[in-house]
């Protein structure tokens, strides 16, 4: 494991982490998740169904379902 990779995981995984924990999710509560594609956001989507709560994911992937979103929602970039 390179040395970018250590430091990166543990920041993965700390930060939904540890904002979960703040936010005091409860189980069945409705938690939406922004960027869920990237790696924080698919820790948080998986975090957040552990802790018993409905993940709606907004993502530009609808794969993140694997994941355990229960919800997934796509997004458009606007261009002008």
């Amino acid at each position: 494991m390179g040395v970018s990779c250590k430091y990166t995981c543990n920041y993965n995984t700390l930060t939904p982490y540890h904002a979960l924990k703040q936010a005091s999710l409860k189980i069945d509560e409705f938690l939406v998740v922004f960027g869920a594609s990237g790696n924080t956001g698919m820790m948080a989507t998986q975090l957040g169904k552990k802790m018993g709560a409905n993940v709606i994911a907004v993502s530009k992937d609808n794969c993140i379902k694997v994941f355990g979103a229960d919800y997934s929602i796509g997004h458009r970039p606007i261009i002008s």
